[in-house]
């Protein structure tokens, strides 16, 4: 069974494409998020949706790969079908995830609000790790000029983003009626945050630092143009182009760490508790680009110069390690927590 969430959509344009074939988006009546009713929605939790338009005609469209569709969330992440609850709650009943859903066109843009509610059902899944760093940009390699006799010189990739660190929590963690709740103390600056979940005592702790972004790999210099006679006027061949330097990998997250104390009430937690806190990984180097060739000489004409060859990148560090969490079950007055 599929839930449709209402969505209050403000019209501003008619353009788009559905997933298979092109919609009029002056027709869409409205867009829903759907998923199987019995999926866990909580904080870190990852569930499978999609997003339909709804057709005044009636038809439903499912437009969740349209390459014109985008999905702005602070709490919401989305690749393809895959959706994730992402953030930090600072309330136990913060439940509403609000997204905007745009579609664009060449001139005209239909954008909708939409609120998704959370049930807290499943593990509580408190994800503290850094985020990875973005990889750098690849380059296009270079076409020849159509203007100018030597070759175009590939441009070096980006570098890749270093990942995020994690950070120092005091975790508590206790059971009241059904459910389990965990109050997060981050010790660098005091700022807490609140999670719980209905019906489980299953708790996982990520404390890794993110991963570093990879390098971009440099584009390949374009080759010179050969020599040539046209008419009365005669050239030169030209030299190739130089390749593009491969971008530098970013530096993994720093791991962070915890003191974790859990509640006599809820000792149960013990049994199916796993906390991580491994550094990020380095990411690695950009390729360099490859060198133009010269330009072939006409019998006669001094030959030109292949380009150079460009330089791979540096690879990144690997994130600093951290003390291992600790874990302790003892009784405490979490009244002060709610």
């Amino acid at each position: 069974m599929k839930e449709k969430l209402t969505l209050f959509c403000l019209l501003f344009t008619l353009f788009g494409c559905g997933s298979a074939h092109k919609i009029d988006v002056s027709k869409i009546r409205t867009l829903s998020i759907e998923y199987n009713t019995q999926t866990p929605l909580n904080f870190g939790k990852s569930f499978d949706a999609t997003i339909i338009a709804h057709m005044l005609n009636g038809e439903q469209v499912d437009v969740t790969t349209n390459k014109f569709l985008t999905i702005s969330s602070p709490n919401l992440s989305v690749n393809g079908n895959q959706f994730q609850v992402i953030g930090h709650p600072i309330h136990f009943d913060d439940k509403h995830i609000v997204s905007t859903l745009t579609i664009k066109g060449k001139e005209e843009t239909f954008s909708c609000q939409d609120t998704l509610t959370l049930n807290f059902l499943g593990s509580l899944s408190l994800n503290l790790n850094g985020s990875n760093g973005s990889n750098g940009e690849d380059q296009k390699d270079r076409a020849k000029r159509l203007i100018g006799r030597n070759g175009k010189d590939g441009e070096n990739g980006g570098d890749g983003e270093h990942g995020g660190n994690s950070d120092q929590y005091d975790i508590y963690i206790w059971k009241e009626a059904n459910e389990t709740k965990a109050r997060l103390i981050r010790v660098s600056d005091s700022v807490t945050y609140a999670y719980k979940s209905i019906n489980s005592e299953e708790v996982v702790i990520n404390l890794s630092g993110g991963n570093g972004g990879n390098g971009g790999d440099g584009g390949d210099g374009s080759d010179g143009k050969d020599g040539e006679v046209k008419g009365s006027v005669t050239k030169g061949p030209g030299n190739g182009g130089n390749g593009g330097n491969g971008g530098n990998g970013g530096n993994g997250g720093n791991a962070g760490t915890a003191d974790i104390m859990i509640h006599s009430n809820a000792s149960g937690v013990l049994a199916t508790l796993v906390v991580t806190n491994t550094p990020g990984k380095a990411g690695t180097p950009g390729k360099a680009g490859a060198p133009g060739k010269a330009g072939k000489p006409l019998t006669g004409q001094t030959a030109t110069s292949d380009g150079t060859a460009g330089i791979n990148g540096t690879g990144g560090l690997d994130g600093n390690p951290a003390t291992a969490p600790t874990t302790q079950v003892q009784t405490f007055d979490f009244s002060k927590f709610k």
